[in-house]
């Protein structure tokens, strides 16, 4: 859907920006394993859920990219993802 693209871009230069400090091809191969899981869990989500607006989905996308960094063990502290989202949210 339009909207799945749209947050997945979005999702994209999220995790592009908190990976900066990481080399190339490491960066790209946690980037791809992050968005790989988020993804995986917001189209496990909708199978089970009716998610009734655009904003229902964001609010499940960032959840779903939060939880995979932590799962992943990228993120420490939430405040990253706090100062991540107040930049791109505009």
């Amino acid at each position: 859907s339009k909207c799945r693209s749209i947050m997945m871009n979005w999702s994209f230069r999220v995790v592009e920006f908190s990976l900066l400090n990481h080399d190339g091809r490491h960066r790209q191969q946690l980037k791809a394993r992050l968005l790989s899981r988020a993804f995986s869990y917001v189209d496990r989500i909708c199978t089970k859920f009716e998610i009734a607006n655009r904003d229902q989905y964001k609010l499940l996308t960032i959840v779903c990219l939060h939880l995979a960094a932590k799962v992943s063990g990228l993120l420490k502290s939430d405040a990253h993802v706090y100062d991540c989202y107040e930049r791109f949210q505009r």
